[in-house]
């Protein structure tokens, strides 16, 4: 799998502001994400978290020849961001009344051809596929006017009134996590994209795709993005994941020496008992003969 990871800081954003994530965590098994964090909360914890309980699952061999089947993959993808919701949240000083921090997070599971997506806040995931981008998330937020300002309508202007989003469900904010998940097969062309909020508010979609297509590399299509991000000051994280692994390696069964396998021994046994009949038999004539 071709994968590469990108981050550009804007002037007003701290270096731990948003972050990217690639590991692979077995032959043919490999981790993604994209956070983007507000308060106490540093957005990398979110992903290494994640990625230490997929990795513990994955050297177990709960992945291996997707034995496992869908439903149990989705499961351990939403059991890791679980996991890393509890840590944090224990950790930052939240309560029921207060909220100090939280992550927004879009994690990514490659199994062979199978990738499964779990995700809270506004990260995004898009799939490029046949020419054409689809954003496979959508923002857990809720947008409201600003108070005391006129609608569109009655502006003279026509223009839009300011507008603001609150997040209503991110990593480490609450004590219990319910996060979005979905799964898909892929297919030999397919490219992954995994970004911040801040690229999706310094780019549009058209750019995004631009780059992401004409890219012959991962590397290439994260260059290019944070060429773009930069030159409109922007801050962000992304992740680009080409040419998916579209088969896990199977297990090799090494065969046995004639010996060790249990069509030698069936006949075997079978022989031997035949005999120590005869025998037994043989023996039973003989005693009892004049």
């Amino acid at each position: 799998m071709n994968v590469a990871v990108g981050a550009a800081h804007g002037a007003d954003r701290s270096a731990t502001g948003e972050a990217g994530y690639a590991e692979p965590l077995a032959p043919g098994i490999a981790f993604l994400g994209v956070a983007d964090g507000f308060g106490t909360l540093p957005p990398i914890r979110a992903l290494e978290l994640a990625s230490v309980e997929l990795r513990r699952r994955a050297r177990a061999g709960a992945f291996q020849l997707r034995a496992a089947g869908v439903k149990a993959i989705r499961e351990y993808v939403l059991a890791a961001l679980a996991s890393a919701n509890a840590h944090l949240y224990a950790r930052s000083g939240s309560n029921d009344d207060y909220i100090a921090g939280g992550i927004s997070t879009a994690i990514g599971l490659l199994v062979g051809g199978l990738a499964v997506v779990a995700h809270v806040g506004d990260v995004r995931v898009f799939l490029a596929r046949d020419g054409r981008l689809t954003r496979l998330t959508y923002d857990d937020e809720v947008t409201i006017e600003s108070e005391g300002v006129p609608s569109a309508s009655a502006s003279p202007l026509g223009a839009l009134p300011p507008v603001r989003s609150l997040l209503w469900r991110t990593l480490g904010s609450q004590a219990r996590l319910e996060a979005g998940v979905l799964h898909l097969e892929l297919e030999p062309e397919d490219r992954l994209l995994l970004i911040t909020g801040g690229v999706s508010r310094g780019m549009g979609i058209d750019e995004l795709t631009e780059e992401l297509l004409s890219a012959e590399s991962a590397q290439a299509a994260i260059e290019a993005i944070f060429v773009r991000l930069r030159r409109a000051e922007g801050s962000g994280a992304a992740v680009v994941a080409l040419e998916p692994m579209l088969s896990l390696p199977m297990v090799e069964a090494k065969t046995p020496p004639f010996f060790q396998r249990p069509s030698f021994y069936v006949p075997l046994v079978i022989a031997c008992a035949l005999a120590a009949l005869v025998f037994l038999g043989l023996h039973h004539d003989g005693r009892l003969a004049p």
